[in-house]
């Protein structure tokens, strides 16, 4: 923390009283004058020295703040805590500003770091995979009668009980479990294979341990299941048809062409996401920080949840409902993230040091473009648009295309030959 003492001469708070006495005629107007356009003196007169230079500080602390941080070099962070030790008439007006400062940050020998991007390959199961996948989500389904396999879904009739008292939300009518997928209660769907319509089941399983409802979690639960009915998926034939039924494409080997480009693509996003985490993380392992403020962990927690709460509300659930599916509160949450945001935030401050470092910089027109691409893809969001265009975003894009170019540097620099 900085702690700065600051006085402010009489001669610098002239043009801040003009401003004051302004702003005190909004309340205070003076008979014979217009709104705001009594003399200085007037004021002084009419509503007194005092009243006019407390008025004056709202501009003149500021503003004697910022010039000394600029003056001085300061690498401050958030807002200062001001206070005011001295106000008197015809006396330079005093005051203390408290602020957390950047944290030093001293690179090791950032140029001997060595990673590498491994290859990246698809293979023609995984392509076959994804295609199977497509013919699953898109047939059909049969009712058939006979005992249920472990590739079909059932509808059945639920009812839960716990030591013979049913479970609140327990019991529901026409549920549709999947029996070749994994279900929440382990166990469960391997009850029901060999089951056929109008069947009736009884057994017990223990619920996970992990369940959002703590009355539940571990605990034994009778199941009651009666079936409804079986259905068996029919898929589509793997032929040129299907391909056009799923993207308007030509045969299945221009279908299984795209899923491979798409499986690539995706694979190099992860690579390259799998070594800047690597770069990163050699890097905090030779660069030695100094004490972070609290105020940046903090900040960066705030982010982390908001980001995360857009995620969910985009997703169309509640934040509310994400916790408690979580049997976590919010602070629970934050405090679990908390090595997190602190990797986080020495990843910012390695970023600027080697940007100095590597004189590496941010052109306004850059700036410019990124919000550009971010205002196209919320077109139709005039709230997100406005959010965008404003310098809290130009100082987010700024950062945003900082982090890039100086982690583009550093893959040069780790994949080079040392």
């Amino acid at each position: 923390m900085l702690t700065l003492q600051v006085s402010i001469p009489q001669e610098e708070l002239a043009g801040h009283l003009e401003k004051a006495a302004v702003d005190l005629q909004r309340n205070h107007p003076l008979a014979g004058f217009r709104p705001g356009k009594a003399p200085l003196a007037e004021v002084k007169r009419a509503l007194g020295a005092m009243a006019l230079l407390d008025e004056s500080l709202k501009y003149a602390v500021p503003d004697a703040y910022i010039n000394i941080v600029k003056q001085e070099n300061f690498l401050t962070i958030g807002q200062p805590e001001i206070q005011i030790t001295k106000v008197t008439p015809a006396e330079p007006v005093e005051f203390t500003a408290t602020v957390a400062l950047l944290p030093e940050v001293r690179l090791g020998d950032y140029k001997s770091i060595h990673a590498k991007a491994e290859p990246v390959g698809v293979s023609d199961k995984e392509v076959a995979d994804v295609v199977e996948k497509i013919r699953q989500m898109r047939a059909s389904q049969k009712l058939v009668d006979a005992p249920a396999a472990a590739e079909n879904r059932v509808i059945v009739d639920l009812k839960m009980s716990k030591g013979g008292v049913p479970v609140e939300g327990g019991q529901t009518q026409n549920h549709a479990i999947d029996l070749g997928k994994p279900y929440f209660i382990p166990g469960f769907a391997e009850e029901l294979v060999g089951l056929k319509a109008e069947d009736i089941k009884k057994f017990s399983l223990p619920f996970p341990k992990e369940h959002y409802n703590s009355a539940l979690r571990g605990a034994m639960i009778d199941f009651e299941v009666t079936v409804k009915g079986v259905y068996q998926f029919e898929r589509s034939a793997l032929d040129d048809k299907f391909a056009a039924d799923v993207g308007k494409f030509a045969s299945v080997a221009e279908l299984q062409k795209q899923i491979r480009n798409n499986l690539a693509e995706m694979k190099k996003e992860e690579e390259s996401a799998r070594l800047e985490r690597a770069i990163i993380e050699e890097l905090i392992g030779q660069t030695k920080f100094g004490d972070i403020p609290t105020i940046l962990v903090e900040s960066e927690l705030n982010q982390m949840t908001a980001r995360l709460k857009a995620k969910i509300e985009r997703d169309g659930g509640t934040w509310e409902d994400y916790l408690k599916h979580l049997n976590k509160t919010e602070e629970v949450l934050m405090r679990e993230w908390l090595p997190e945001a602190v990797t986080r935030v020495k990843a910012a401050l390695l970023m600027r040091a080697i940007a100095e470092a590597e004189n590496i910089s941010v052109a306004p027109e850059e700036v410019a473009t990124e919000q550009e691409v971010a205002l196209k893809h919320y077109a139709d969001d005039a709230e997100t648009q406005e959010y965008i265009k404003s310098a809290d975003y130009a100082s987010h894009a700024k950062h945003v295309v900082l982090t890039r170019q100086v982690m583009e540097r550093m893959k040069e620099i780790s994949s080079s030959e040392k």
